[in-house]
């Protein structure tokens, strides 16, 4: 969270205007290339029309996937790709109180992994690897899920309760005695609603071999002035990784539009080139 509101603060000082809560009705384009996004105008007082900011080039944010279905409007579509297979999802929990005990990061594996896995291709397990991570006031709690709509599942009513009893099992067998009653659950359908096109993935397309690193999308897309960056593109997902995905994206709109580049151009739109390897001459 401090690098997001690092990033506000310093785009405020060169005089980015920071619109939040707003919704994006659409990416809007004109003779084959981006002319800006249209957003709903709610938040500003009026309910039944919509605002329109004009630009030469958009960053899109978010998972690629809502473009190719079109959540971000029919101009789009062929700029995104929806992944064959999503990585996983996962049900947490937020507890308040004052951790006792406990490293930062905790993990507390399952007793038979390959169940674990096995199982996970359609629900959550019945014996979860559980990571807590151990706050100054408070606990996050995680177990993985699948990232599917498990809300309509015909026993997903009684699904909460089971997650919950078995990710308190795994716990108390490592010598943890905890509570999850009054905590604060999100599960994969909740993580899907606030990332539109995710179907609650965390982590974009599966990472499975070596190739899936390279399979990304790129930050430069097919829509001219278009640009990618987030978890489910090129480099990957994790904070570091999204946070290089920005900055390849700025790479590409700084090339794209006359300015000095920054590295040189590569096989890859919006990667980065280093120097041939050379051997160094004996003395």
């Amino acid at each position: 969270h401090r690098l997001a509101a690092g990033l506000a603060r310093r785009a405020e000082e060169l005089g980015v205007i920071v619109v939040l809560n707003t919704r994006v009705r659409r990416i809007v384009t004109r003779h084959g290339r981006v002319a800006g996004v249209e957003i709903s105008s709610d938040a500003l007082g009026q309910p039944q029309s919509a605002s329109f900011f004009a630009a030469e080039a958009v960053v899109m944010n978010g998972e690629t996937s809502a473009l190719a279905d079109g959540l971000l409007g029919d101009d789009v579509t062929r700029a995104g790709a929806s992944p064959r297979e999503r990585s996983l999802s996962a049900v947490t929990w937020c507890v308040a109180g004052k951790p006792d005990g406990l490293a930062y990061h905790n993990v507390f594996f399952s007793d038979d992994s390959e169940a674990e896995f096995t199982a996970l291709k359609k629900r959550v397990p019945d014996d979860p690897t559980v990571y807590v991570c151990s706050q100054d006031r408070g606990l996050l709690i995680l177990i993985n899920a699948p990232a599917r709509d498990l809300e309509r599942d015909s026993n997903h009513a009684t699904e909460p309760e089971r997650w919950r009893n078995a990710t308190i099992r795994r716990l108390k067998a490592c010598g943890i005695d905890l509570s999850l009653n009054n905590a604060v659950m999100t599960a994969p359908a909740d993580f899907g609603r606030l990332f539109p096109g995710s179907v609650g993935a965390l982590y974009g397309a599966a990472s499975h071999g070596w190739k899936a690193f390279f399979d990304r999308p790129a930050a430069k897309t097919s829509t001219r002035g278009l640009y990618l960056a987030g978890g489910s593109v090129h480099p990957g997902a994790g904070l570091p990784m999204v946070a290089i995905s920005g900055h390849l994206a700025a790479q590409a709109i700084i090339a794209d539009f006359g300015s000095t580049a920054i590295s040189m151009p590569t096989g890859m739109p919006g990667g980065t080139s280093t120097p041939r390897a050379t051997m160094a001459r004996m003395p």
